[in-house]
């Protein structure tokens, strides 16, 4: 609302206006009363001159007595017959016209002083309602125009701010077009019915389609005539995904381009839906991993490579006990022989000497076939172990044996450490399942325990539990009591190539667990750890035929 101030000026402004501008208002006021009461009725303004009166010929004329009245040194001024006569004027009587408080005008009557002061009485009422009429016009009016002022100046802010926001879009999206194109992943869109309604430059490039073979057709009909018969299995996954309208992150699958090239293909996307939750379509993005994938295998076989080393010499380590062993007892009991036998050419040999000697070489016996037993023992435990490790199929076998025969392989990087490890296994838990993941599993796990967790550390414990839960999955816990991670290192653990020890493995190992438990096993993995707290991961395998079934 406007100020008491700002209303008197609008009114100062509008009297102004009607007083010098367009008198016609009080004319008409004048003349209308006039001829209602048969005498003259005059109007002055501030300065005592008449600006309208019935009597037309008086417009203009200086009146005194108003002037007197519009500087607030009497409240009326009245002239009556004797004084008329005296001063050569006219009787009548003059009384203020108000607003608000304040004299803006003055409304005089001429006639026979009494009758004069009665109408005088009438009309200044009269006018005064037109005047609150019209005040009440110009107080509207003054607010409108403020809210039109402030509105106006609202919508100008409004206005600069729209056209800040367009220019940091156009310039969002210029650096959208400008990171695209030199990018190598590029971005999809498809509709509900699963049909492409963009894809960025950078598709066209690698794959070597046009527009018009992609746009308006589904993922199906572009791929999926392109689609390698082999490692079908994440294509599928993203059908099924797709149907149940969840979203899906790094998926492969792999296609032979019409240039005849073979790709692999890494999707990522999640749905989107209108407001009343009916499926819009998904976008996502798309890259080439091609490279990264045969440099990732490479590595991995690498890492394989290298566990095969470890197993080897750790099966020499163990092996070579026995047999060392069974050398001392031949060379001692060869010894024996050696001297039973010079006994006997001497003919000094007696009954005694040959029962001790028979004595001595079966304990001798027992001693060389048990040796040999456990070394033969523990190459048959490395040969399944490598079978296992280039074998992709799954087979009976005892869980916990099989965790003792993986560690027993890692004997050389044990023994050298004064570190013990637990294994907390139900007896006899027999498992189907592919053996090469628990070992790759196991002895990355155990690696980066010696490489990482326990890094200037003299002693420490590695534990390994597994938990059966009935017939719905299998719990696996590795935990150990070394330095722990920080919340980076944990965020990170699980990315390809991460490592805080530069120079020191592949930065793979942990990235391969987690590829098997979740990709290969469809399991879950999680880790907890801090620093000085050590760490413990949990995997919760399903059972379901073909991965894993528990016996």
């Amino acid at each position: 609302m406007c100020s008491t101030l700002n209303l008197k000026t609008e009114w100062s402004k509008c009297m102004d206006r009607l007083s010098f501008l367009d008198p016609k208002i009080f004319q008409n006021i004048c003349e209308q009363i006039a001829a209602a009461i048969g005498y003259n009725i005059n109007v002055m303004n501030a300065s005592g001159i008449i600006i309208a009166s019935s009597n037309k010929l008086r417009i203009g004329e200086q009146h005194y007595g108003a002037l007197k009245v519009m500087r607030g040194e009497v409240d009326f001024f009245a002239v009556d017959g004797a004084t008329a006569k005296a001063h050569d004027v006219y009787e009548g009587y003059n009384l203020p016209l108000e607003y608000q408080g304040d004299r803006i005008a003055n409304i005089g009557v001429t006639a026979p002083l009494e009758e004069a002061r009665r109408y005088a009485e009438v009309v200044r009422i009269c006018v005064n309602a037109i005047l609150r009429d019209i005040g009440r016009e110009i107080e509207h009016k003054a607010v409108l125009e403020s809210e039109v002022r402030k509105r106006t100046a609202e919508l100008e802010k409004e206005i600069q701010r729209h056209k800040q926001t367009e220019a940091e879009l156009i310039l969002s999206r210029e650096r959208l077009n400008d990171t695209l194109m030199s990018s190598s992943d590029w971005l999809w869109e498809t509709d509900a019915d699963n049909r492409y309604v963009y894809l960025s430059e950078i598709f066209y490039d690698v794959v070597g389609l046009t527009p018009e073979e992609v746009l308006g057709r589904t993922r199906d009909e572009v791929l999926g005539k392109l689609l390698l018969s082999t490692n079908r299995n994440q294509w599928e996954e993203i059908s099924q995904l797709q149907k149940e309208r969840r979203g899906f992150r790094n998926l492969c699958y792999e296609i032979k381009t019409p240039a005849d090239e073979t790709l692999i293909i890494e999707v990522s996307a999640k749905p989107f839906f209108d407001s009343e939750g009916n499926l819009r379509g998904y976008r996502g993005t798309g890259a080439d991993v091609t490279r990264e994938k045969i440099m990732e295998e490479a590595l991995k076989q690498s890492e394989k490579m290298a566990g095969l080393g470890e197993m080897v010499a750790g099966v020499a380590h163990e092996v070579n006990t026995p047999l060392g062993v069974c050398v001392t007892v031949a060379s001692h009991l060869e010894e024996e022989l050696k001297s039973l036998q010079e006994r006997y050419q001497s003919g000094a040999m007696g009954r005694t000497h040959l029962e001790n000697y028979l004595q001595e070489a079966f304990q001798s016996y027992d001693i060389i076939k048990n040796n040999l037993n456990r070394a033969a023992g523990l190459i048959r435990s490395f040969k399944q172990i490598a079978v296992d490790q280039s074998s992709e199929h799954p087979r009976l076998f005892d869980f916990g044996l099989y965790i003792g025969e993986v560690l027993t392989s890692l004997g050389p990087k044990l023994s050298r450490t004064n570190f013990n490890t637990v294994v907390n296994c139900p007896d006899n838990l027999k498992i189907k399942a592919r053996p090469d993941l628990f070992a790759h599993i196991i002895t990355n796990f155990v690696v980066n325990s010696l490489t990482h967790g326990f890094e200037n550390q003299s002693h420490g414990a590695i534990t390994l539990c597994v938990l059966p839960k009935g017939t719905e999955s299998l719990v696996l816990v590795y935990k150990d009591n070394g330095k722990g991670m920080d919340a980076e290192s944990r965020k990170r653990i699980y990315e390809p190539f991460y490592t805080t020890k530069r120079g020191v493995g592949s930065g793979l190992g942990m990235h391969i667990i987690f590829n098997i438990v979740t990709e290969q096993l469809g399991g879950t993995i999680e880790c907890s750890s801090s620093l000085g707290q050590g760490v413990r991961f949990e995997i919760e395998i399903p059972q379901r035929q073909g991965t894993l079934e528990v016996i």
